[in-house]
This record gives structure tokens, C-alpha cells and sequence, in this order.
């Protein structure tokens, strides 16, 4: 099955979108632990170990959501560190949707 050219170009387009949006989602959660790292050591040590002890490279994102929600962070009401947060969730999911649309655009063709 051929491409048209729109099917390149919407395609492409997705492409770009997520790559900028893995890029930004990336940028903002890297900000964003850099700043509780450095405003909150003792918060920045409980979500670095999970209650399994556990390294928290793969869990970090959710212990922070988990904190901003519901624990010390929420309570420091730090409008610079909830702006981070809220831009690195809406990239995190940015990201994956522009990779559904370009799947559903090839699939679609093929």
C-alpha cells in the first residue's frame, strides 16, 4: 500500500510532536526532581526507596505524584514545584498519545 503525501506529512507531524513532547516530558521531570533534591532533601530521600527498598528510578514519577497529592509536598504548597509537576504529567501523556495517533495513521494505511 502506497502513502499519500497528507498520510506522510500527518504522519511526520506526529513524529515531530513525539519526539518534542518525550523531549519536554523529560525536561520538566528532570526540573522538577532537581528542585525537590534541592528544597526538600528529606522528601527527595523517601521517594528515591520505595517501602520494598527498591531503588526508585522506576517508581519516582508515581511517588512524587503520591507525595504532591497526599504528603509533605501538598502540605509545602510551592506553587513553582506544582507548575512542574502539572507540565511534566501533561507532557507524559502528550507523549504516548502523538505515538497511538501515528500507529493508528500506519496501521490505517497498511
Amino acid at each position: 500500500m502506497d502513502f499519500t503525501t497528507a498520510q506522510w506529512l500527518t504522519f511526520i507531524c506526529f513524529g515531530i510532536g513525539l519526539f518534542i513532547f518525550g523531549h519536554l516530558a523529560r525536561k520538566y521531570d528532570r526540573d522538577l526532581q532537581q528542585r525537590i533534591a534541592n528544597k526538600y532533601p528529606d522528601e527527595w530521600k523517601r521517594v528515591n526507596v520505595t517501602k520494598m527498598g527498591m531503588k526508585g528510578d522506576v517508581m519516582r514519577a508515581s511517588l512524587i505524584d503520591e507525595s504532591i497529592k497526599n504528603g509533605v509536598l501538598k502540605e509545602q504548597a510551592d506553587d513553582e514545584t506544582i507548575s512542574l509537576h502539572k507540565r511534566s504529567k501533561l507532557f507524559r501523556l502528550l507523549s504516548p498519545a502523538c505515538l497511538v495517533a501515528a500507529t493508528i495513521i500506519v496501521v490505517g494505511i497498511l
